[in-house]
């Protein structure tokens, strides 16, 4: 700090004053307040425009997949028919396959039933007649001969009246 004013030229009486008790010029620069930095708005316009972005492709993306389901334009998705088909083994020579019934028993033509026998021999027989008019009864069964050893798969296909087939059992006895 100066000992002498630098506009009068006066003895300080505190070497630490601010102001010149003689003429009353300010000695110290005042102190300066750290300024706040005013944000960058260019940058902060820009990062708003890409969130607002992404959040309107999202948007569609997410209407899409709703409309799809809605009005239906999601392709041709085949509905799950339910159909219950059951396997029994009462004895070592036979396996039994019969028709339980199900939601969509009354549109079921034809049962196609395959047993693959654990040594690889296979039996394929079926209940009804492809393309026929009455539905196959709940509680229809077929039986399969042979010599079994509790390790055998049973496949049953069935087949619909609008033409679509689904495994509806594949499964070991």
């Amino acid at each position: 700090m100066p000992k002498f004013c630098p506009t009068c030229g006066k003895l300080l009486q505190f070497e630490n004053a601010d102001i010149c008790p003689h003429c009353g010029v300010r000695i110290k620069s005042p102190t300066t307040i750290n300024t706040i930095k005013k944000p960058d708005t260019g940058r902060n316009i820009l990062l708003l425009i890409v969130v607002g972005i992404v959040i309107l492709v999202l948007a569609v993306i997410v209407a899409a997949v709703i409309a799809a389901f809605v009005f239906g334009m999601s392709g041709n998705i085949a509905k799950t028919k339910i159909v219950a088909v059951s396997a029994s083994q009462p004895d070592s020579n036979h396996i039994v396959i019969m028709n339980q019934g199900g939601q969509d028993a009354n549109t079921l033509e034809q049962l196609t039933t395959t047993v693959t026998s654990s040594s690889g021999n296979s039996q394929t027989k079926n209940i009804g007649l492809s393309g026929q008019t009455s539905p196959i009864e709940v509680g229809s069964s077929v039986t399969f001969t042979g010599a079994f050893s509790g390790k055998d798969q049973v496949i049953v296909v069935g087949t619909f009246s609008d033409g679509a087939q689904q495994i509806l059992l594949d499964t070991y006895v």
